[in-house]
């Protein structure tokens, strides 16, 4: 009895000594928890989203920074947007703040945090939202108005020095489309054109370009200029493009169809210069000594779609590039050979014809004395035609009267679909060009007319080649 008494005084002893020490721990913990959480009271949180208008999506990984709007050197409170684009910053002193954020959205536009006056309250959470301003907000920012209903937009961007990508002083940049108005005259084209001169820092801003267009951009300095670029700025929105241009620079790589086998004999060269490279028989070429930064190449091959492409060219170096090209059927069709006929211009009446006048003729030492890079150039010094660029894309149109119409193209005796006009200099090289001629309205032979009464572009080449297979 004695030990199961020993037993209970000891079991006793322990339970009492536990309690001791959880009756302690209350003791200790509770008023450190009270403590704590009156803490916490006295102080609130601020939570928001971070938004980007012209995106017209949650910004993530976002910086978004408090102050204290009395004192600003008082200390920063900070926090990073999550993947749906919310932030919360807790154990904030009650006061007056001023919040803004920092994302690579607003740098590409050019703009600083728009920022946000509020309160915080002890013990409450205040819900502070920021955003990237609307297009509208910006484009009146940058141009002093908000664009017209017609949905105009804004092109900024930074004319920069392709050697050291450093913003240069100053300098011009230009922005160029097209405009198709229909009026009570009839439907007309014109010309249109956006200029800004360079400021601090290298920016420029275009205003009033239309959108979901594209327009053709081109930077320039004194003698130096970049070459021409297809910007298009979105509805109602705001657009960074940025430009480089001086120094030289080299271009080597090949020329592929998609089945990849190399396409020789196709034609390189930066857009509106006269450098050309041609490809060898394995499809590679080297374009030598061209100016560097932004480029357009433009890379043609007969019976394949023509390709534009924008390259940065790095200024003393070399550019890789790799080019495939789609086979454009209605071209392939046109053009391929399969027998050996030889157009003959006095079995085709080309002489007859131009004794009887009626027309303007060309025949092949006419068009090597004008030195014509291709058959577009040619065509713009004859009277009458117009060459029209749309983007990239060249036509011919005619001037009939006040209007403008679309001539009927004639190759080699056989009419040409309308929309190949704009593959001409594909279709025939000036030097494969034995014979031309140019009829305006009704002047056109029936056998070149067309039923618009537009006139005829009829093209006489030297006896074509069999396509090796």
């Amino acid at each position: 009895m004695s030990g199961v008494r020993g037993q209970d005084r000891t079991f006793a002893l322990a339970w009492h000594m536990l309690k001791r020490v959880a009756m302690l721990g209350a003791f200790v913990l509770v008023p450190a928890l009270l403590r704590a959480q009156a803490r916490d009271a006295s102080r609130g949180e601020v939570a928001g989203t971070v938004y980007d208008s012209v995106a017209r999506s949650a910004i993530v990984g976002a910086i978004v920074q408090m102050v204290s709007a009395a004192d600003p050197s008082r200390p920063v409170y900070s926090a990073t947007t999550d993947a749906r684009g919310r932030y919360l910053i807790t154990g904030v002193e009650p006061g007056r703040y001023v919040a803004g954020f920092f994302h690579a959205a607003l740098d590409s536009l050019a703009l600083n945090s728009p920022l946000r006056a509020f309160n915080v309250v002890a013990g409450k959470r205040a819900s502070v939202d920021l955003a990237v301003p609307a297009p509208a907000t910006i484009a009146t920012a940058f141009c002093g108005h908000s664009g017209r209903a017609d949905s105009t937009g804004v092109l900024i961007g930074v004319l920069a020095d392709a050697r050291t990508r450093r913003p240069l002083d100053s300098g011009e940049v230009q922005a160029r489309w097209h405009e198709f108005v229909l009026d009570s005259t009839g439907f007309n084209q014109f010309d249109r054109v956006a200029t800004d001169t360079v400021q601090a820092g290298g920016w420029f801003v275009l205003c009033g370009v239309p959108a979901l267009s594209e327009v053709a951009v081109r930077g320039w300095k004194e003698a130096d200029s970049t070459g021409l670029v297809l910007v298009t700025v979105p509805f109602a929105g705001v657009t960074r493009r940025d430009l480089f241009m001086r120094g030289t620079s080299t271009v080597r790589g090949t020329v592929l169809s998609e089945r990849r086998r190399p396409i020789p004999n196709a034609r390189v060269g930066p857009v509106g210069r006269e450098r050309v490279a041609v490809t060898d028989s394995s499809g590679a070429f080297f374009l030598g000594d061209i100016p560097a930064g932004t480029q357009t190449l433009e890379v043609r091959a007969l019976g394949y779609a023509p390709d534009y492409r924008p390259v940065y060219l790095r200024a003393d170096g070399d550019t890789i590039l790799a080019v495939t090209l789609t086979s454009t059927k209605k071209v392939l069709d046109t053009i391929r050979v399969f027998a050996q006929r030889v157009f003959d211009r006095e079995l085709q009446g080309f002489d007859r014809r131009r004794r009887a006048g009626g027309g303007y003729f060309f025949d092949a030492d006419d068009i090597r004395r004008r030195g014509a890079y291709d058959l577009f150039s040619f065509l713009w010094q004859v009277p009458s035609l117009r060459v029209v660029h749309r983007g990239f894309e060249r036509t011919i149109m005619m001037r009939s009267g006040a209007d403008l119409c679309t001539p009927q193209l004639v190759l080699n005796g056989m009419r040409m679909p309308g929309d190949l006009i704009t593959d001409l200099d594909l279709l025939a090289r000036p030097d494969e060009v034995v014979g031309l001629e140019v009829y305006r309205g009704t002047q056109a032979p029936p056998e070149f007319s067309s039923f618009n009464t537009c006139g005829a572009i009829v093209v006489w080449t030297r006896t074509p080649t069999r396509v090796k297979r």
